[in-house]
């Protein structure tokens, strides 16, 4: 199935994009040697003390694939703009010879205009947008870092961009929503999670039970009633504190399990895909499973997106 970075999560589209897009001598941003006898170059990132020199690794067979992939991309790119050039010329002469020079020149003009518009939608990014070759996605996927859930993602769309053009490309965007919505979901118990963990350390259940105890001890032996009042208010804001941190507690665990929920969900797609393609009997057939494996998913997502909801209303204590 043709697969545009449009189609899928943005922020890894992003990132993607940048690696297929950088110059040919730093195409994929990997350290790889493309080009030339020497197999040293300075880092892109600076280290400690500044820029530093490492050494490049050759391309592996797949990687190659995605470079000469590349190449034709661009190769597609300069002879838009050659051809468009050269019809514009020769519109431009006849009409020039036939008619007026005027109407000539008006049409060499709109020629040429056309000519920019075929090439700005020729551009690597627009292209890229709409289409990406599966061999560039395959080389590049791997050498991202991503979470367990974003890998399996990423696994999804190797398979999707597998997969035979159905007849109707309805299951297809839908199937890519649903995985869409998934990511997303968990990027937001993600940030939601970061979000939680710094208060736990100021809510520790463990320490604050600890802490109750002793204050409600050193409360239990003092005699003198204004000191008596004083532990009798800490105790009661130890208390406090120790419910807000038994909710983060209980929080936190909701969201991870929701976490656990989204990758067996993303896992389960991923599964069902490579049970389609290997199992191919042609368009009408595949169609078929591949609404019915978009249907599961569907309902796994919005059962997962219900959880999340529920989860990510909870309040933070004060």
């Amino acid at each position: 199935m043709r697969l545009g970075l449009r189609d899928i999560d943005p922020e890894l589209g992003a990132t993607i994009e940048e690696r297929l897009t950088a110059p040919l001598n730093d195409y994929l941003m990997d350290e790889i040697r493309w080009a030339g006898w020497i197999p040293y170059r300075l880092s892109r990132q600076d280290g400690i003390g500044g820029p530093r020199i490492v050494k490049m690794r050759e391309p592996t067979e797949r990687e190659r694939e995605a470079f000469r992939a590349r190449q034709r991309r661009e190769g597609f790119m300069g002879i838009a703009l050659a051809i468009s050039a050269v019809v514009a010329m020769l519109v431009g002469v006849l009409l020039a010879a036939a008619a007026a020079l005027w109407v000539g020149l008006t049409a060499w003009m709109t020629c040429i205009v056309a000519g920019i518009v075929v090439a700005a939608r020729t551009r690597p990014k627009r292209r890229l947008a709409r289409s990406v070759d599966p061999t560039e996605l395959e080389a590049v996927l791997p050498l991202l870092n991503l979470s367990r859930p974003e890998r399996l993602y990423c696994d999804a769309l190797l398979a999707i961009a597998a997969m035979p053009e159905p007849e109707s490309s309805s299951s297809h965007a839908t199937l890519l929503k649903e995985l869409n919505g998934l990511l997303a979901a968990n990027r937001a118990i993600e940030a939601r999670k970061r979000s939680i963990l710094p208060l736990l350390g100021s809510h520790s259940p463990d320490e604050l039970e600890a802490e109750e105890a002793r204050i409600a001890a050193r409360l239990e032996a003092e005699m003198d009633p204004v000191v008596r009042q004083s532990r009798e208010q800490s105790l009661r804001l130890c208390q406090s504190r120790l419910e807000n941190g038994r909710a983060l507690a209980r929080g936190l665990e909701r969201l991870n399990a929701q976490q656990e929920a989204i990758t067996h969900a993303l896992a389960s797609a991923t599964s069902s895909m490579a049970r389609l393609q290997m199992g191919y009997q042609g368009d009408v057939a595949f169609t078929h499973e591949m609404a019915e494996v978009t249907a599961d998913i569907q309902q796994q997502s919005r059962a997962v997106e219900q959880a999340v909801e529920e989860v990510l209303q909870l309040r933070q204590p004060g």
